[in-house]
């Protein structure tokens, strides 16, 4: 079960050197088979919400103004970013493919919203709860979007986490060009040597 990243109250991503575990994926396809809710599942899901949080340097939900849920989804990674400012599900993508958001991300869009209602319901958070249920999905259309690139979306996700504090798209620069690959190569250095100096440590 995926482990969200949590934002703190400056809309900064938990930086995964303090504590924060690498995220994995999240696979609301086997939470929310046909609808029948598995609540093992959902409880696993709340519990690992629960777990990070803690980790995280706020003391209350309502300091939180972003949560990252990395998303792995058809072997494509993506993230949903949950602003609470703006109550908006933002679907940030590598691709800039024109297909339908309903056909590209199936249900993963409204089955988040459900778990993280329930899960706010559940801890007392009503307000956040009700923002959930009525969260606007948007997908994100940033100018470094690369259809013609299928192998480096592991890498946008990740560098999508660490650079993302909220703004709107048309301020958001996050240093990327579509097409220079040098860019992604020091990229993927950078992620595998934090990955080998978690591992060694």
């Amino acid at each position: 079960m995926a482990e969200p990243w949590v934002g703190d109250r400056r809309g900064r991503v938990a930086d995964p050197g303090e504590g924060s575990a690498v995220p994995g994926k999240l696979n609301t396809a086997l939470l929310f088979k046909k609808k029948k809710i598995d609540r093992l599942k959902v409880a696993r899901f709340w519990e690992a919400l629960g777990a990070d949080f803690a980790l995280g340097p706020d003391r209350s939900w309502g300091d939180v103004h972003l949560l990252f849920f990395p998303i792995l989804q058809l072997n494509h990674f993506y993230l949903l970013c949950v602003d609470f400012k703006t109550e908006r599900l933002e679907i940030i993508d590598s691709s800039a493919s024109t297909e339908a958001t309903r056909v590209k991300y199936g249900d993963t869009p409204e089955n988040v919203k459900l778990l993280l209602t329930e899960y706010f319901a559940s801890v007392g958070e009503k307000f956040k709860s009700i923002i959930c249920e009525n969260l606007k999905c948007k997908r994100m259309p940033m100018k470094w979007r690369d259809t013609g690139n299928e192998v480096d979306c592991g890498v946008y996700l990740m560098w999508h986490m660490e650079s993302y504090v909220g703004e709107r798209v048309t301020k958001w620069d996050c240093g990327l060009t579509r097409g220079d690959r040098l860019q992604f190569q020091m990229l993927r250095l950078r992620y595998i040597s934090l990955f080998r100096w978690k591992v060694d440590s």
